[in-house]
């Protein structure tokens, strides 16, 4: 690689972004795995669920038109582990749903404008990649209460991201729409 050159990868994330209060609990729970573990993509990418990766950017209004439609509830099992990657998973219940919200995406393939992502989508929150090719036993048994909220917004976010060792990324929102159930009157 040429001096001041950085091969990234663009990629669209449709993700779930709970209030603030919820997504302080997933980097929180992130961050003790960083600490404890050492692995520096527990702290490379955003703390938000991602449904899909995108081939390419949805339209506004048909976000705002999945988003009042959805019923999904924002739910977060545990702790469980796809292969070297730690996620805090999505509750089965929730599967069924997540399938419908991605049935006519344009979902990201190698050939398509925006790669996918650099984790796995439709497992939930990513915590971790380890090193060797699988976490470690003690990851395992790590109790995590489920991380819940009420309301949330489908989001698309664009992920900026290399594919080398130092796991540089950055982020933005593309458009959003609020989902889940809101109090009366608020």
């Amino acid at each position: 690689m040429g001096l001041g050159t950085i091969d990234t990868v663009s990629s669209i994330a449709l993700a779930m972004v709970p209030p603030g209060n919820v997504a302080r609990s997933i980097s929180e729970i992130r961050k003790s795995i960083w600490k404890e573990y050492g692995e520096p993509s527990a702290r490379a990418y955003f703390d938000y669920p991602v449904l899909a990766w995108l081939g390419s950017p949805l339209d506004g209004a048909y976000l705002a038109g999945i988003s009042s439609r959805l019923d999904l509830p924002f739910e977060l099992s545990g702790l469980g582990l796809t292969g070297a990657d730690a996620f805090l998973c999505f509750s089965e219940d929730g599967a069924g749903a997540r399938a419908r919200v991605r049935e006519g995406m344009p979902l990201a393939t190698d050939a398509s404008e925006f790669a996918p992502g650099p984790f796995p989508a439709d497992v939930g929150c990513f915590c971790a990649r380890f090193g060797g090719g699988a976490a470690p036993s003690s990851l395992v048994g790590i109790e995590v209460p489920p991380v819940r909220a009420k309301t949330y917004l489908l989001a698309q976010i664009e992920l900026r991201w290399v594919r080398d060792p130092s796991l540089a990324s950055s982020w933005a929102t593309l458009s959003s729409a609020r989902c889940g159930k809101t109090r009366a009157g608020a």
